[in-house]
Parts: structure tokens; C-alpha cells; sequence
């Protein structure tokens, strides 16, 4: 059973509406900061410019990666609603969502950067750490895994989430499904977006336990410091967020969740994996 589509479509439109928000704000108001600072701090005016060209690329980079978020959760939930309709005729692509290939060679690109940065900086803590050790090799275990553990993490939410929504909106809106489109389809791995869904789950419970417990602690000290009627602000602050936080990551755990279910579906529909008992 799927989620409700509306979930995810306020969810993408609210993705997509506050990175535009939050870049027009930049370039309105933290841009012409920079250059007011510039007049003041001689330091700084020396590299204004610079300064404002990052804020800017931040801010496109940004709204683009709010776009491919937003157009593939959208597609995802029109991709849901020609499912339920059982339409013999190929799903119709909105104008705003990219090609299949978009979709994939996007995940593949995020992926391979964060390969080669995870990479590089393991090469550069090894070497440290061994010249620190005075040790031909010293491979710091906890650093490496972390960095391990983070390709996992960009391969799953990138590459593989983004590779299933490429193929199956391939699927559904060609005219004729024929065996390279299987080939892509069988290629996914439906149970290891399973288990970023549960690892997300694992997250949110953990979150929400580390801020109780840290709010717990913390009240009776931040009273003292700021008074009580602040210390409930903040505290009230902190839950706010910290639920908003979780709702986000919830809807997220769904979402793969829910692309598993799919990819399961027209696999098995096409014959690609075996009918569970």
C-alpha cells in the first residue's frame, strides 16, 4: 500500500519553495551585506567579489538540487497514480521532470563525487596518521569506517534511488517495454532501499531519544543561565525542530520505502524476480 500522493507532492513543493526562498534571500540581502562589510573591514574588501560569487553558486546549487528533489518526488507520485489506474496507454511526463536519463546520470554523478572526495580524504588521514605513528601504514579504524559508511549512504540515496526512479519512469511511459528496459529494472535492488528505510527509522528514533534525554539534562542549567521563561522558549525551539526534523526524514524513510514497493511490483509484473510465498 502506497502513501498518499499529497504527502509527498507538499512535501516536494515545500522542498523546492524554501530553496528558492532561502536564494533569493541571499542574493537580495546577504550579497549587499557582503559588499557593506567590504567598506568596513579592508580585509574583507579585498575579496568581496569572491565571496558573493560562492554565496550566489551556493544558492543555484542549492534551488538545482531542490529541483531534482522536488521533479522526481512529483514524478514518483503521478508514477503512483497511473499504477492504481491500470491504463493501457504510457504515462504522460509533466513538462518540469527530466528525462529517465537525467534522473540517472544525476545519481551516478553525486555518487562518484562523493567516491572520490571519501577517497582522497581517507588517503589523507592514512598518511597522516602513519607519518603521526612513525608506521609504514596505519589505517585508523573509526575515521575509515565513517567514510565507508557515508559511500554507502550517497550510493543508496543517490545512485540506487535515483537510478530506480529513471528506470521506472522509462518503464511507464514507453510505448512498447522491451528487454533493455527489463534488463535496467532487474538491475535494482529493492531491498537495500528497504534498508535505508529502516535505517532512516533507526535514525529517528535515535534522534528523538538523544534530544529528550539531552533536554532532560540541559533544562535546569539553561534556567539558571537565561531564566525560566527562556529556557521554555528554547526548549520549545528545540522540539519544534527537532519534529520537524523527524516528519522530513519520515516522509523520506516512506518515500524509498514506497519506490521498493514499485520496482517489486513491475519486476515481478514482467517476470524479473520470483513471486514471494
Amino acid at each position: 500500500m502506497y502513501a498518499r500522493t499529497i504527502i509527498y507532492k507538499i512535501y516536494a513543493i515545500a522542498i523546492l519553495a524554501l530553496s528558492v526562498l532561502s536564494a533569493l534571500f541571499s542574493v537580495i540581502f546577504v550579497v549587499p551585506a557582503v559588499s557593506l562589510a567590504g567598506t568596513y573591514f579592508p580585509f574583507v574588501s579585498q575579496i568581496t567579489v569572491a565571496i558573493q560569487i560562492v554565496i550566489v553558486l551556493c544558492a543555484i546549487i542549492c534551488v538545482f538540487f531542490s529541483y531534482m528533489e522536488f521533479s522526481s518526488m512529483y514524478c514518483f507520485t503521478d508514477m503512483i497514480d497511473y499504477e492504481r489506474s491500470d491504463s493501457i496507454y504510457p504515462m504522460s511526463r509533466r513538462f518540469f521532470v527530466l528525462p529517465a536519463s537525467g534522473y540517472r546520470v544525476f545519481g551516478l554523478i553525486m555518487f562518484i563525487i562523493n567516491l572520490v572526495s571519501n577517497i582522497i580524504c581517507a588517503l589523507f588521514i592514512i598518511i597522516t596518521k602513519s607519518i603521526q605513528a612513525q608506521c609504514f601504514i596505519c589505517l585508523p579504524v573509526i575515521p575509515l569506517a565513517i567514510n565507508i559508511a557515508v559511500c554507502v549512504i550517497y550510493y543508496i540515496n543517490y545512485y540506487a534511488r535515483y537510478k530506480a526512479i529513471g528506470d521506472l519512469l522509462e518503464l511507464v511511459t514507453s510505448m512498447e517495454v522491451n528487454e533493455p528496459i527489463k534488463q535496467k529494472l532487474k538491475e535494482n535492488k529493492p531491498g537495500m532501499l528497504r534498508g535505508y528505510c529502516i535505517f532512516l527509522a533507526a535514525v529517528c528514533v535515535i534522534v528523538a531519544i538523544a534530544v529528550a534525554v539531552a533536554l532532560f539534562f540541559v533544562f535546569e542549567p539553561l534556567s539558571k543561565l537565561i531564566g525560566f521563561s527562556a529556557a521554555i522558549g528554547v526548549t520549545v525551539g528545540i522540539i519544534i525542530s527537532t519534529l520537524l526534523t523527524l516528519l522530513c526524514v519520515g516522509i523520506m524513510g516512506c518515500y524509498v520505502d514506497n519506490i521498493a514497493k514499485m520496482l517489486e511490483h513491475y519486476q515481478i509484473k514482467y517476470h524479473l524476480i520470483e513471486m514471494k510465498k
